[in-house]
This record gives C-alpha cells, structure tokens and sequence, in this order.
C-alpha cells in the first residue's frame, strides 16, 4: 500500500532551510524540483516570515521570481516588518526585478512606511524609486508634519520629471502646506532664481490653479509713491539750503558730521538689527526700520519746519520763511525717527507696511508739537529721554493697545532662534557703542561731558542687568535683558547728559536703570499683558520707564546743582555752561533753580498725555487701513523668501537640538510637531518676563514633564505620516535632512 511522504519536523526545516537557499542562489532547475514534489509550498517562509519571493526580490533575480510566479507565489506576501516582495526590490534599485513583481500585480507592503519612503525618496532625487513606489500604490499625497506633499518638494528641489511622475499618478496640485504655499508658489520661487518657467508651465496645464500671491496690496506702493510725489512737490515749494552751505570755507558746519554718522547708524543699523531677534521677521525688522526710518526724515523736516514758525507767531518780527536745511535738521529729523521706530518696536511684526506708514505721518506730527513745546518752554533734555524715548515709548504702547489682534496674542511665531538672538545682539553692540554720540550730537560746548556720562551710565546700565538678570532668572541670563537692558543708562542719562552730574552720579544713574528696565521685562511686562498692551519688544522696558526715571533726574538735579557745580567761580564769565544747559537759567531775567525743575517735571506730563493720547487716536485711526489678519511675526507675509527657515525645534545643525530630538524618540514620536505648536502659546517654557512674549525652545525637563503629562497624547492621525526629511523648509541644503531612522 503506497503512503505519502510525510518528513518529521527536523525534516522540515531543512527542506524549507533549502528552499530558500535555493531561491537565494537563483537555481530555478532545483527550485522547480522542490516544488514539483510539493516537499514544501511555494509561500513556505522562515522566522521572519520572509518567502522565497522575498529573498529572489532582494537579490534582483527577475528569472527566480518568475519560476516562483510558475507555481502561485503569493505576490503581496508581507514578512514580520510588513514587507512586501516589491519593497524589497525597490530598497535594492533592483529595477527588473521590481518591474517584473508589478507586472504580476505586486504592491507596497506597509503603506505608512511606503508613504515615508516616497518622501525620502523625492527628496533625495530618486527617479527611479519614486516611479516604482508610486506604482505599487505608495500614495502621492501622503505629507510630513508641516503639510508638505511630495509635490512641493519635487518642485521646490526642481525635479521636473519626479514632478510629471507624481501628477500622472493623482497628485494634488493645489493643496498648501502650513506656511500657505502651494507647489505653483514652489514652482514661481524656484523660477525666480533660475529662470526657468518649465516646472510653472506643467503646473498650470495640469490643472493647478494660480492664485494672487500679492499679500502687499498694490495700494501700499501706490500710497508710499503718493507720499513721496507730495514731498517732493512741499520740498520744492518750501525748503531752501541753509546759507551756511555756500560759505567761502566747505568746512563750515561739518564738525558735526561724524556725529551725524553715528546717529544715523544706530537708526538704520542699531534699531533695524535689534529687533531681528524674532526668528522668521528678520527682513522686516531691518528693511521696515529703513522704510520707515526714510519717511521720517523727509516728513520731520517739513512738520518741524512749519511747526516751529507756528510755535513763534506773534513773536516780534516773526513771519513765515523758507525750511532751511543743513546738517543739525538732519540730526533732528533722525531723532524724529529713532521716536518712530521705538513704536514700531511695539507694534512688531503686528502691522503691515501701509499702517506702519500711517503711524509713521501721524506720529512726526504729534511729535513736533511736543518737541517745540520742550523748545518754547526750555526744557533741559540733550538727549532726547523725554521728546524722544519716553515719547516714542508710550505713543507705541498707545497704538499696539488699539491695534494688536486678538489672533496676534500669543502667536507661536513670536518668538526666537539661537542666530536670530545673536543677530538681534549685534543691534544692541552697535546701540551701545554710540550711543554717546546720540546724547551729545547737538551739545554744543557741553559735548565731551555728555560722552563722559554716557559711557559711564551705559557701563553701569550693563553692569546693573548682569547682575539683575541673573539674579531674577534663576541663575541663568537672558537674552531678553541683555539685548535691552544694558541699554537703558543710554536713555536714563539723556536728560542729564550735559549736566555736572559727577561721575559717581552718572554711573548710579546707569545701574538704577539697568534694574528698572530688567524689573520691567520680569516683573511689569506680565501686569501689562493682563490689560491687553502687548508689547513685542519690550520698548516701556528700555525707552518708557528709563525715560521717565532719566526725567526725574533732571527734575533733581535742575533743583539742587548750582553754578559752583560748573566751575562758574573759577572759569570767564563767559565760559560758564549753566547758561549751555538750561538755557532759561542765564540772561537778563534766569529762571529760578525750582521753577526749572517744576518746568521739567511738567513737560514730563505733557509728553506722556500727548504720547498717550496721540497713539490711541492713531491706533484707532490706523486698525481701518489694511490691517493684517494672519501671517503675524513672518516675513512671507510682505517678503520674498527665498528659503523657507525650518522651524527652530526641528533645526539639526546644534547639538543642543539633537539631543531634543533624541529624547523625543519614542512616546513623543512624530507626534511631537503637532502637539508643540498647539501647546506652544501654553504649555511651552516662556521667559518669565519677555515683554516680546518670546517661546524659548524646550529644555530637557521641560521634554520629560511633556512626555509625562497626563493630558499629553499622540493623535492616531494616519495622514500624518513620520518625518521623513527638510521637506518642510530648507531646499537643496542637504546637511539639514532628517532621516526617518532620527524620528521614528
């Protein structure tokens, strides 16, 4: 009697041990004889669960997959990681062999991991595998954490025939990542630089749909050109040189040039930089502070001009004249525009150019009343700590209450990078370094005194936030008070600069408001944030308080010097400098040492209620006039970028960020992006004080209490695939990939 062949278990593993050895080695003869006498099935798999088909795809044996074929091989088997036969092929570029599988209808394997493999592989240029992917039904619109499809990064890398193959296959052609850019927008930038509308043209005749990337309306150029048209025409009209400017000596007036300079740099160079401490609004900080900084001089010249001869109507022999100009209007006009942009610090990253523009006109105007008030009244302020800072300070917090909205309060976007604090810092290092010379510009006589005073208050300012900051910050410094705080004896002294204030007296001066400005960020910036003032860069912190400090000062010190203090006894009659620093105090009828402090301390009040009153009616006036309504704290928003920064707490090129993302492997997994940005307003490490509302990037015991916390949980969100690479950010910059294997 026959009976059927029936191998013990030992037996078994051995033919199957065989089997696939066999597959291995590409013997189809030998193959066809193990399974003609059916010793084992075809689909038989090892420990792994990994078949004969998956060792002939991973060996790219097209002629062995075809002999397994033969016999009913299973062609979407999956071994114990999900893996298909397909996979295999195409992770060895086995391309016959892969294009032999999908002949017979073979697919992905795990479509998640497919999903991720197909990002990788565009970006990484692969042609190929993309083509295979795509045709074993890896889909063309899976996307990473930042919404970024495949399609975007084809584009953005310049990969016309990846991007042919991913519209051929069902791509999207109009779906925007987070940072609102479709693949046309992808395409337009990358046509841009290289001048070539190839990947545009096969957008459009796909069927992607073009939108108005115009986030400046054309109304702003058209009403900046309007502007500059009517200066031109009020210069032509009414302002003539000076004659000092056709004196027979061309030097002439020119001493104070280097003074000028310096004023100039700390406008366009020290403000603008200052403020690129957030992380994606450097180009705005810097090229606002310039559009601004431009109109200001222009407008101050005409309103202070006109303005001036209004203040003195009725004076004998007054009448109206021609503006002259000269190199003391200049620096008058750049204090004008050092007031302005101390708004704009306020108003950061809030406010589009057509309203900053608006601020700019209203607030040359209420800011030469107050200057000629100070002027009428005598008021003792060199360096500009009431007319310019204190002014520019609560004009700012005046027009950010009327204009911050509600979508703006807490942005994740408000905040900074390790480069942008450090860009940020070199504002604050030229800021310092002549500031002397905004205080002493137009001292006259007085000159190098106020130098002498504003180096010692500005040494004693920073010596007074190192020791504060880190006192109040739990040990550590912060960037928030060192890039402002330090500056704050530059303003305090202001008043005072010229004054014999001794110098012990002017260092004290220095480090009281090196602890005010710091109690400031720390302390009032989060009482005024309660009452809806947000104020981006802290300007009440450095410019508000230290300018009021700085007239209190003068308030003291108008009541109590005396001509001793300035050598008057011992000195000519003429060089006695009471006369250079309180004009009203010398001349037939000098005004009492206690009618000029009373005079200071009410000009103190007159800035404050104009300031104030003058930014809220243009913050009201201005919140009608194209107001922004997203895009908050981002250069995209009115600039070209050219490359898209990748979000700091992704960014791998520190180790401070790799060891984050380290610790984030595991429980926080790809999940992490989604949660941080939803929790970032609430849950991530704020600066205590930051009167900019600054995030600061998560230390490692934040990580850890985020990974514990009860109410933290990762999404099941399919569609949201892990990180594959840069695909959100950084185009053709290789060194900033994140590999798959760094995330999942």
């Amino acid at each position: 009697m026959h009976r059927s062949f029936d191998p013990s278990p030992s037996m078994k593993d051995n033919i199957v041990a065989k089997f696939l050895n066999t597959a291995k080695s590409g013997n189809c003869h030998e193959l066809r004889s193990i399974l003609a006498q059916k010793l084992v099935d075809v689909d038989v798999a090892d420990y792994d669960s990994r078949t004969a088909l998956h060792v002939a795809a991973s060996q790219g044996d097209s002629q062995t997959i075809s002999c397994l074929k033969e016999f009913g091989a299973d062609v979407n088997v999956l071994d114990s990681w999900k893996g298909s036969p397909l996979d295999d092929a195409i992770r060895g570029k086995h391309w016959a062999a892969a294009d032999r599988l999908l002949s017979y209808g073979a697919r992905v394997g795990d479509p998640e991991k497919a999903n991720a493999e197909l990002l990788r592989a565009v970006q990484g240029k692969e042609a190929l595998t993309v083509q295979r992917l795509l045709s074993g039904g890896a889909e063309p619109n899976s996307c990473d954490y930042d919404h970024r499809y495949p399609i975007h990064v084809s584009v953005a890398k310049g990969q016309f025939e990846i991007t042919s193959q991913l519209i051929s296959a069902g791509a999207l052609l109009n779906v925007k990542d987070d940072f609102g850019f479709s693949p046309l927008d992808e395409a337009e930038r990358h046509a841009t630089r290289l001048g070539n509308d190839r990947m545009v043209d096969l957008l459009l005749k796909s069927g992607a749909v073009k939108e108005s990337t115009e986030t400046v309306p054309r109304s702003f150029s058209i009403a900046f050109g309007l502007v500059q048209l009517g200066l031109i025409v009020a210069f032509g009209v009414g302002v003539r040189y000076s004659d000092a400017l056709f004196t027979s000596d061309a030097t002439t007036g020119m001493e104070i040039y280097p003074w000028f300079q310096d004023v100039h740099v700390m406008i366009f160079i020290g403000f603008g930089f200052l403020m690129t401490f957030l992380r994606r609004y450097a180009f705005s900080a810097v090229m606002m502070t310039m559009m601004v900084a431009v109109l200001c001089i222009q407008w101050h010249i005409l309103m202070n001009g006109l303005m001036e001869q209004l203040f003195h109507i009725g004076d004998e022999g007054a009448s109206f004249h021609y503006i002259r100009v000269d190199l003391v209007t200049f620096v008058l006009a750049d204090f004008s525009a050092g007031a302005v942009l101390i708004t704009f610090g306020a108003v950061l990253g809030k406010v589009s150019p057509t309203q900053l523009m608006c601020i700019g006109i209203a607030e040359i105007f209420f800011f030469t009343i107050n200057e000629n008030i100070a002027l009428k009244l005598s008021v003792a302020d060199v360096g500009g700590s009431m007319v310019v800072h204190a002014f520019g300070a609560y004009f700012g917090m005046a027009t950010t209450y009327m204009l911050t909205p509600v979508t703006a309060r807490g942005s994740a976007e408000n905040a900074t990078t390790y480069h942008s604090d450090v860009f940020s810092t070199i504002g604050t290092v030229f800021l310092w370094l002549f500031w002397p010379s905004f205080n002493g510009a137009l001292a006259g006589p007085a000159q190098q005194r106020v130098v002498c005073n504003t180096v010692l208050a500005l040494s004693g300012s920073a010596m007074g936030t190192f020791v504060l900051s880190q006192y109040l910050r739990g040990g550590r410094f912060c960037m928030v008070d060192l890039q402002n705080a330090t500056l704050a004896g530059g303003v305090a002294i202001g008043s005072t600069a010229n004054f014999a204030v001794h110098p012990a007296g002017a260092i004290t001066v220095g480090v009281l408001s090196g602890f005010l400005s710091v109690c400031g960020y720390v302390k009032v910036q989060p009482l005024l944030e309660k009452i809806k003032i947000f104020d981006t860069c802290g300007v009440n912190n450095l410019h508000g308080m230290p300018g009021v400090f700085a007239a209190l000062v003068s308030v003291g010190y108008s009541l109590f010097s005396t001509a001793e203090a300035y050598k008057c006894g011992s000195l000519a009659e003429d060089a006695c400098q009471v006369g250079v620093v309180w004009g009203a105090r010398s001349g037939d009828d000098p005004r009492s040492p206690l009618n000029q402090a009373l005079i200071q301390l009410a000009f103190l009040g007159v800035t404050l209620a104009i300031s104030t009153a003058g930014g809220l009616l243009t913050g009201f006036l201005v919140r009608f006039v194209s107001p922004m309504e997203a895009n908050f704290f981002l250069d995209s928003a009115y600039f070209e970028v050219p490359e898209l920064e990748m979000p700091f707490y992704f960014d791998k090129r520190s180790a401070g960020n790799n060891d984050l993302m380290e610790r984030a492997v595991g429980k926080i997994n790809h999940a992490l992006p989604t949660k941080f940005d939803q929790r970032q307003a609430g849950k991530a490490k704020r600066s205590t004080s930051s009167t900019s509302n600054r995030v600061v990037p998560l230390n490692s015991t934040d990580l850890e209490a985020l990974k514990t916390s009860p109410d933290f949980s990762i999404p099941e969100d399919s569609a949201r695939i892990p990180a594959v690479g840069a695909t959100s950010a950084v185009e053709d910059v290789e060194s900033h990939e994140i590999s798959a294997q760094s995330l999942v």
